[in-house]
């Protein structure tokens, strides 16, 4: 019969390994019902390892032989990888923090096959160990294009990764077989080691490489089983979309460019419009921002094929701190869609205003007072589902957090207070598929981020009880959470089928770090590099590429902005 202990040791396993949630965890006997969840557990991890775990050992009730549940923890415990969890939370879809970045984008690789015992099985076609290899960084090299460049030297041309195969030379866990595959330091030191103890197969050999290169490259581990960078049992042989957005948030951000013409003390907004015609569909990318200092005029600027167009002013219209926009649709019948803005007033005026401008050269459309609400900072706006959502942070003094959507008749619904939040700074909105995101720093003296969430599809849909952003890096003994810190507002977009976050590092850090957020999971940060701000970044996706603008660090006021 099962003990506790056993009980325990399994549960522990399946949330290591990312099947069981910890809040799911429970004290156990051999004699017990097993709960639902821990039931769920055994079956996705019997399917996704493609173990013969028993029916009965899964489904029954009640368990007196645990004898299959022994291999089993056994079989979920062979490791491959030797190098350490970095990971993120124990679920799917969530890299880990990377262990450092190179500096370069062209990277050289050399190939040393000395020590490795290959056999190809029956009915494999011919092939040696170096050509696998090869495609494995060449499989890199197609995830990270255009942001990274690998090219294969001969071994002793001064590469900057080096795979070689080890006996225990570097690494003395390799050179026995059955154990560690493989190991590679973080960038920039370039080892990659293979185990010279193991006999590899065309299949193995893939498997292991592609993981290990993921690591020299700078990818921490994954929770999702069998990805390509998940460090038990058989990784994948291919790179997944997980891996590929990994690699490319960290070296796809192109040189920050500086906006000479334009200053701002606060951050600017960016927004997209659209417009189709017979010969197509064009997005155009539209930057909004507050002046230097005392100068409370909003200016706004829009991307083209030469840059950014001069700045202009949007007359009759101030506010201390820099506006927030959305996309609208234009009025019936035209293929094209506009903009919406929001923005506190100048100073002494703590009131929101909007405005919207539908495009095709057309000018803002007079301001609006949102009767009966205030705030001490920006508000936020998104569009989700053709309906317009706004929040803001209340005025001096109240770190509450309000909401209101636009009823398309020109006003707003009547403010209502989100219970049991708060802010120092302005929330942000963004919407993806049918669901309201809102994250936030948190209020004066807490530089955590927290977020929650709405279905405004639904009618009696309320805001999600606030979570804070984290993810987490596991030990043999558990997880240890990683709470992100900000010292202002975050900005969010849209990219692909996740979120991407970026916000201002803590107090005395003003590097501009991001995340992506996808199903309920939120990757290791990763900075955007050579770059810092002093109040925060905007971000906003069109046609696949992230466009990114902030104010510089402290002392300067110019707008920078990069693409990913």
């Amino acid at each position: 019969m099962a003990e506790s202990k056993d009980w325990n040791k399994l549960q522990h396993e399946m949330t290591r390994l990312g099947f069981l949630d910890r809040d799911q965890v429970t004290e156990l006997r051999g004699d017990q019902v097993i709960p639902v969840p821990l039931q769920k557990a055994l079956a996705d991890a019997n399917q996704a390892f493609g173990l013969n775990l028993s029916h009965a050992i899964i489904t029954d009730t009640k368990v007196n032989d645990f004898a299959q549940i022994n291999d089993f923890i056994g079989l979920l415990t062979d490791r491959f990888c030797g190098v350490p969890d970095r990971g993120g939370k124990i679920g799917p879809l969530t890299f880990g923090p990377p262990g450092g970045r190179w500096r370069r984008s062209s990277l050289t690789y050399s190939i040393d096959t000395n020590g490795c015992m290959f056999v190809i099985p029956p009915g494999t076609a011919p092939t040696t160990p170096g050509a696998v290899i090869a495609r494995a960084f060449g499989q890199w090299q197609t995830a990270a294009a255009p942001y990274l460049t690998l090219t294969q030297v001969p071994p002793g041309a001064g590469p900057n990764i080096r795979l070689w195969f080890d006996n225990g030379k570097a690494d003395p866990r390799l050179g026995t077989a059955n154990g560690v595959l493989g190991s590679a330091p973080p960038p920039e030191s370039g080892e990659i080691y293979l185990d010279a103890g193991e006999t590899w197969t065309p299949d193995l050999l893939q498997r292991v490489s592609v993981h290990e290169i993921g690591h020299a490259l700078g990818l921490g581990h994954s929770n999702m089983p069998r990805g390509t960078m998940y460090p038990y049992q058989s990784p994948s042989a291919l790179i997944d979309n997980e891996s590929r957005d990994a690699i490319r948030m960290m070296y796809g951000w192109r040189p920050q460019q500086h906006c000479p013409d334009r200053g701002t003390s606060d951050r600017p907004a960016l927004g997209v419009t659209s417009v189709s015609n017979f010969t197509g569909h064009f997005n155009t990318v539209h930057m909004l921002w507050k002046g230097v200092h005392d100068d409370h005029r909003i200016y706004g600027s829009e991307l083209g094929p030469d840059g950014w167009s001069p700045q202009e002013i949007i007359p009759r219209i101030g506010s201390t701190h820099g506006p927030s926009v959305t996309e609208i649709d234009s009025p019936s019948g035209v293929m094209a869609t506009g903009l919406m803005m929001a923005w506190k007033g100048i100073p002494g005026d703590q009131g929101l205003y909007w405005s919207r401008n539908f495009g095709f050269g057309q000018a803002w459309h007079t301001q609006r007072n949102i009767p009966g609400v205030g705030s001490s900072t920006r508000p936020a706006i998104a569009n989700v589902m053709g309906r317009v959502y706004m929040a803001w942070k209340g005025v001096h003094g109240d770190q509450g957090i309000y909401w209101s959507a636009f009823d398309g008749n020109e006003t707003w619904t009547p403010q209502r207070h989100i219970d049991g939040v708060g802010t120092s700074d302005a929330p942000v909105l963004v919407g993806l598929g049918n669901r309201l995101y809102m994250f936030w720093k948190g209020v004066e003296g807490d530089s955590t981020a927290y977020y929650s969430f709405m279905d405004p599809g639904d009618p009696f849909s309320i805001w999600h009880p606030q979570r804070r952003i984290e993810y987490f890096s596991y030990t043999t003994e558990g997880g240890v959470p990683h709470a992100i810190g900000t010292t202002g507002g975050m900005t969010a977009t849209p990219h692909g089928n996740a979120i991407l976050l970026a916000w201002k590092g803590i107090e005395g850090d003003s590097s501009i770090w991001t995340s992506l957020f996808e199903n309920g999971e939120f990757s290791g940060q990763v900075s955007v590099p050579n770059v810092g701000t002093s109040v925060g970044p905007c971000a906003v996706e069109s046609d696949g590429t992230v466009y990114m603008a902030w104010k510089g660090i402290s002392g300067d006021s110019t707008i920078w902005y990069s693409t990913l």
